[in-house]
């Protein structure tokens, strides 16, 4: 109950608008610190995609010109044995001319399995390369993103600890004391310390000093007859205790 006051009277009474309360706004340092960090590793990586990048470029060319060659290995390799089966199937003797073309249908055919298996290990080395630049650019992608987040928690509010304290125990003050009010000055009314500063500390009045007594005059609140009603019935008993202030008057109060 006395957590559920003090938060009651903390938001109506407004004590962090308060002129000079609540917080300051300064640097993370933690957040500072981790943005230097990455703002380095953002630039190592992008020099390396570039690196890969400029790597890519003499490799894709090479597995270009081997499929150019093996294209065109290919169309010797079918001319000559287009040529060798023509020949064989007219049943031509066995000349100098199909010597040689034999000879170099073998040497094609060889020349084009090796570069069949050269093409096939340059596509793998480069959708390796391919694949592992782009693992790359989406882990910088993230990092990217972490550093936007990060440069929006760049600065944060920070309390000033000496002052919330202060005025944390002038809030704790203040609540005990309505209640002491409540309970000793107004026969223990049952009402919460937020309905009082609300409705009974608020009421405007006027003040009168003389040499002993210091009066105080509350206006009738049409609007509120029940607080007024309460006021009223202890009017005489407060003004009996004859409280002193420490300005030496004794406090009277009374309703207009």
């Amino acid at each position: 109950m006395q957590e559920a006051n003090f938060r009651a009277v903390n938001q109506a009474v407004g004590s962090k608008q308060v002129h000079g309360y609540g917080k300051m706004l300064v640097s993370n340092i933690t957040v500072v610190n981790e943005l230097g960090d990455l703002s380095a590793q953002l630039q190592r990586q992008q020099e390396m995609l570039e690196q890969e990048a400029a790597e890519l470029v003499p490799k894709t060319q090479a597995l270009q010109d081997a499929q150019t060659q093996r294209r065109r290995s290919q169309g010797r390799l079918q001319t000559l044995t287009r040529h060798v089966n023509e020949q064989v199937a007219h049943g031509k003797r066995v000349t100098a001319t199909l010597r040689r073309e034999l000879k170099e249908q073998h040497r094609v055919a060889t020349a084009l399995h090796n570069q069949t298996a050269q093409i096939d290990k340059k596509q793998r080395a480069l959708e390796l390369a391919k694949a592992k630049q782009q693992q790359r650019r989406q882990r910088q992608q993230e990092r990217v993103e972490h550093f936007d987040e990060l440069q929006q928690r760049k600065q944060i509010f920070r309390h000033d600890v000496e002052l919330d304290s202060f005025f944390g125990l002038l809030k704790v003050g203040l609540v005990f004391l309505v209640i002491y009010l409540l309970k000793e000055i107004f026969n223990d009314a049952r009402m919460e310390p937020v309905t009082f500063l609300e409705r009974l500390a608020t009421l405007p009045a006027r003040r009168y000093l003389t040499p002993e007594h210091d009066i105080v005059t509350f206006e009738y609140n049409r609007r509120d007859p029940e607080v007024m009603a309460l006021l009223i019935s202890h009017n005489e008993a407060i003004n009996a205790r004859a409280l002193r202030l420490r300005s030496g008057r004794i406090l009277r109060i009374h309703v207009d």
